[in-house]
């Protein structure tokens, strides 16, 4: 389990369950726990913190569930009480075939969204490539900042279609399954 966005203290650590670290966290983990569902979809937060961006990077790459700080208080803080029902679960993204370029300045201010993208490149699932310079004649997707990964990645984010909390965009529309 990863927590993204909340501090680890404000979830139950009576849980049994091993609570993954660092700024990779989201790379083995099988469960986000997030604040809110609207931290996914704020693009302006996610972007303004590096930690953030690799966290949502993995989520949508690996589709990683996804579930909030009040879903896992309902199962007084045991994770694996939670039902279907109330976990977001996304589609993994890196079953789709892009070629990403990372710009000198987010390769500089940035470096942990370029080893996120070596990592799920290197997966032997992954159709995930990481190119050294931007290709002309291809549709390679150029990060140059951390809001170009979050856009690319909320572009990205599919959830399964299921019965339980639906995620939504911003404007109230259902996000595409």
């Amino acid at each position: 389990m990863a927590i993204v966005g909340v501090p680890s203290d404000e979830i139950c650590h009576a849980t049994g369950c091993r609570i993954l670290t660092g700024v990779h966290r989201c790379e083995t983990a099988d469960l986000a726990i997030v604040p809110h569902l609207s931290l996914l979809h704020d693009v302006d937060a996610l972007a303004a913190d590096v930690d953030l961006v690799v966290s949502f990077l993995y989520i949508v790459s690996f589709g990683v569930d996804v579930a909030t700080t009040a879903q896992v208080a309902t199962v007084r803080g045991v994770p694996s009480r939670l039902s279907s029902l109330q976990l977001v679960q996304h589609v993994a993204a890196l079953k789709d075939e892009f070629t990403f370029f990372v710009g000198e300045q987010l390769r500089r201010e940035g470096r942990e969204v370029n080893r996120a993208l070596g990592y799920i490149a290197g997966r032997p699932t992954s159709k995930y490539s990481v190119s050294a310079k931007p290709a002309a004649d291809k549709d390679d997707i150029v990060f140059n900042s951390l809001r170009d990964v979050v856009l690319w990645a909320c572009s990205a984010r599919r959830v399964e279609k299921f019965k339980g909390p639906e995620a939504f965009v911003a404007d109230g529309v259902a996000m595409p399954a």
